[in-house]
């Protein structure tokens, strides 16, 4: 009788330090990858952003070029452009 208990108090505290050490385990490898996903959003977002203010700044260069063709302007814009965007009017 008094074996029964001692090795169910023993299986019982061991599996308390389990539990305990699988939880603790578990709630840092929860933390540490909330903030890894939180700098990954954030810097996807970031390159969203930078990706798209760089598509505002091509579209506001084409209607730049488009009205000097439409001004007639194209002569006196060359040297005034960008030497990527000279090449495009050029050609």
């Amino acid at each position: 009788m008094r074996r029964k208990s001692l090795f169910v108090r023993y299986f019982l505290s061991y599996l308390g330090i389990i539990i305990i050490s699988v939880t603790t385990f578990g709630m840092l490898f929860y933390y540490f990858n909330i903030i890894s996903m939180n700098a990954e959003v954030k810097s996807n977002q970031f390159s969203s952003v930078s990706q798209s203010l760089n598509r505002v700044d091509y579209m506001e260069s084409m209607s730049n070029i488009a009205y000097h063709f439409s001004s007639n302007e194209v002569d006196s814009a060359l040297p005034q452009m960008p030497m990527s965007l000279m090449c495009l009017v050029v050609i």
